[in-house]
């Protein structure tokens, strides 16, 4: 508030107001003389409803001028973006001091502002009550929180019990942040634990952020109450401005109202950080379980590739052993083999034994002949051999080709 000193024009000898696109003017006239003015300006930010479901509540903001001629008692208003509220009880006030028919030193000008402060302020307690209820009951979609103990008809929350009809579930969505934060496990051992996510310290980050916002317009709006009654009080003990003592109660208790709203917003944000390093703790905590759960999995899994290894080495080493012995065995083979097979063509009708006659007394000697269809047996084996080489050379190319794609 400031006093200067200027020239005015005009007279108006009552009190007029005009409404003009939600603007609210309330002037009066001005003598011609040289004239002691009092001006005032300030910005109130207030919390106001939006009509939305989702976020029902925006922080808005109104401009409100007074400029006031100490001499004459005349005053000057310009509010911008006032509220409808406060347009409505300026009206009612305006009204009934214009039905009284009141002379202007009679009208206490400051207490039209705390009447502005006051409406303006009035929904706070509504938003910071929303707000306490969003923090307790902003995981309540959460269907992981239910607790079931018994199959055949009961569901057990925190401290609450409701029987469940059998054709028609019925979930009680009453949980909150505390809850969750306090009997949530580390190990997420038990079957009906509370499910944490990433997204619900989104949340409440989102809650917190919102809250120091308003909280910070909570505490602009104590300063200029509390600067606005201070020198309120000043100038009235002064008598440079009517004044009385009630208004001061009023700018009082609105004070202290408004100092109850900060230390509220204050209590909720504390909550809001403590749930939240709670909140961020636990899935910290979790997700080193689950890193160590899964360090032990492949632990598990590497010592069975060890075994399965060790297995595959020792399959291995007794199929070198029994290669060995099959080489041996064929080497042994192959060395018989010749003699075999000379025995088998001796033993068989492909050679005979013929006697050679002599004239002599002495015995009659017999060699070996071919028997007289031995080409038959030549003309088959050789074409079946080359067969069996041509047809072992095209399986081995046909392998090493495919291997090789």
């Amino acid at each position: 508030m400031k006093e200067t000193t200027t020239s005015g024009d005009g007279d108006l000898g009552h009190l007029e107001l005009m409404m003009v696109s939600r603007r609210l003017y309330c002037r009066a006239g001005l003598d011609q003389e040289l004239t002691a003015l009092a001006e005032i300006c300030y910005n109130l930010r207030y919390i106001d409803r939006n009509g939305k479901s989702q976020n029902p509540w925006s922080l808005r903001q109104m401009g409100i001028y007074e400029q006031y001629d100490l001499v004459n008692q005349r005053s000057r208003w310009i509010l911008l973006h006032p509220s409808e509220n406060a347009c409505r009880r300026l009206e009612e006030l305006l009204e009934q001091r214009c039905d009284t028919d009141s002379d202007a030193e009679d009208i206490d000008n400051i207490a039209l502002h705390a009447a502005i402060m006051i409406t303006a302020s009035r929904l706070w307690g509504d938003y910071l009550d929303d707000q306490s209820e969003l923090l307790r009951a902003f995981v309540s979609t959460n269907h992981s929180r239910d607790k079931l103990w018994d199959i055949r008809g009961y569901l057990r929350f925190h401290n609450e019990i409701r029987i469940i009809d059998s054709l028609n579930l019925q979930f009680i969505t009453h949980a909150n942040t505390d809850e969750k934060a306090n009997y949530s496990t580390i190990d997420q051992t038990r079957k009906f634990d509370y499910k944490i996510t990433f997204s619900d310290t989104q949340k409440l980050h989102r809650l917190r952020t919102e809250l120091s916002r308003n909280r910070t317009a909570l505490k602009s709006f104590f300063e200029i109450a509390s600067k606005f009654k201070q020198r309120y009080s000043t100038l009235r003990k002064q008598r440079i401005i009517p004044g009385s003592i009630e208004v001061e109660a009023d700018l009082e208790a609105h004070i202290d109202g408004l100092r109850v709203y900060i230390n509220t917003a204050s209590s909720l944000l504390q909550k809001c950080e403590a749930v939240d390093r709670l909140l961020t703790t636990i899935l910290r905590l979790r997700n080193q379980a689950a890193i160590l759960r899964n360090e032990q999995t492949l632990q598990e899994i590497a010592r069975q590739s060890q075994s399965e290894n060790a297995a595959m080495a020792r399959l291995a080493q007794q199929s070198a052993q029994d290669s060995r012995f099959l080489k041996a065995l064929t080497v042994l083979a192959t060395l018989y083999l010749p003699a075999s097979l000379l025995a088998t063509i001796f033993s068989s009708n492909l050679v005979q034994t013929q006697t050679i006659s002599s004239s002599s007394p002495s015995p009659s000697k017999t060699h070996l002949v071919a028997a007289p269809d031995f080409w038959i047996y030549v003309v088959i084996t050789l074409p079946l051999t080359l067969f069996t080489v041509l047809l072992i050379y095209w399986m081995g190319r046909r392998v090493r080709t495919t291997a090789t794609i």
